[in-house]
């Protein structure tokens, strides 16, 4: 895909801060949100290693080290009790590192005590939604290249 990604504000504020002192940014919208133009966009510039959870060799288990984020992509087919445990280890045993999650649905109860701490972040529909003072704002500062980036 090419173009250019606007990003509100509020949003890029959200994913500062994770990437400052959260840990987990946990998209949950509906099929055509954009959620994954959206987090390619805010992650440009960091290393971040991309799976799909639908891909027939999807695994936690072995993992490759040069990574600083972690984006999970169709994060609902994430069903099985040891993939959750699995996942939890690997925030956990990671403090350093960050977790993207792309999902159509709601965060999993086993993530709920990372949302309870503050190390998670969720982005829901009327976060992705641009109002018409979103709009003013992003284009008084259209010009500063963090609202306006280009993705190929």
């Amino acid at each position: 895909m090419t173009g250019n990604i606007l990003i509100k504000p509020s949003v890029q504020q959200k994913f500062d801060s994770v990437m400052q002192s959260g840990r987990i940014l946990f998209f949950s919208a509906p099929c055509g949100f954009g959620k994954t133009a959206l987090a390619n966009a805010l992650l440009c510039g960091h290393r971040t290693l991309r799976l799909c959870a639908d891909a027939p060799d999807f695994t936690l288990r072995t993992l490759p080290e040069n990574w600083d984020v972690l984006l999970i992509d169709d994060f609902q087919l994430l069903q099985e009790q040891e993939t959750a445990q699995t996942l939890c280890e690997l925030i956990r045993a990671n403090p350093a590192r960050r977790f993207v999650f792309l999902s159509r649905g709601v965060p999993p109860s086993y993530l709920t005590a990372f949302q309870y701490t503050g190390l998670m972040t969720t982005l829901e529909p009327d976060d992705l939604l641009f109002d018409r003072e979103d709009i003013r704002l992003s284009l008084i500062h259209i010009s500063e290249p963090t609202r306006l980036l280009s993705i190929s």
